[in-house]
């Protein structure tokens, strides 16, 4: 289906070297701006805007900003910033109403905020009233507006065989949530012994950037 959706593509390159920098990929749908029925996060709006464009045909008023990365040896220096400011460009020079990105909270994925709701994750604040999460921090210095969370913004179901096999080889004993560490990272999962299956949820915090 990702490879089916309309896209965008931000490259910034090294002009000597001809090193990638950074890039970004954005994609299109259409969005009455209603907060309760924006998708359910990533996957979600990948879905929406198939559906959109092959299916109902419908003209896209949102742009939706699905990756964004900057290279190691670039990080620290302002490209994070300049791939969202050139997606807030691309919204512009197509007369898009709004543009809005499903936020990966990095700091999320540490094990003392692992089990925590992805919404009383994002409303977590420094002292200086700034997000806890450096990610939203950044995206609200450049003037974005927390709009909601998202509990299954990537969603992913397997057996325990294939979730040994893919993910962690951690006993499952029975069912139930637990928490699994995978590269550094704590995610939450649900044991479905009974079934045979493992579910992986990731959430996300949609933020919408002025235009």
């Amino acid at each position: 289906m990702f490879d089916s959706i309309n896209l965008d593509w931000i490259i910034f390159i090294n002009p000597t070297t001809g090193e990638l920098v950074g890039h970004g990929i954005t994609t299109r749908f259409a969005w009455d701006q209603d907060i309760a029925s924006l998708p359910g996060g990533w996957q979600g709006v990948v879905r929406a805007s198939y559906i959109h464009s092959h299916v109902d045909q419908r003209q896209p008023n949102t742009l939706v900003g699905l990756f964004i990365f900057v290279e190691d040896q670039f990080r620290q220096q302002g490209w994070a910033n300049n791939v969202i400011e050139e997606m807030r460009a691309l919204a512009k020079r197509n007369a898009i109403q709004a543009l809005i990105i499903p936020l990966r909270p990095p700091l999320r994925y540490k094990k003392e905020y692992a089990a925590m709701p992805m919404a009383e994750f994002a409303a977590l604040m420094r002292d200086d009233g700034l997000p806890l999460d450096h990610w939203i921090r950044l995206h609200t210095r450049l003037g974005a507006r927390i709009l909601c969370a998202s509990e299954k913004s990537h969603q992913h179901a397997m057996p325990v065989q294939d979730f040994h096999v893919q993910f962690s080889q951690i006993p499952l004993s029975e069912s139930g949530d637990m928490l699994v560490e995978r590269n550094g990272e704590w995610y939450k999962i649900h044991v479905d012994l009974e079934h045979d299956i493992v579910l992986i949820n990731q959430g996300c915090v949609w933020v919408r950037h002025a235009l």
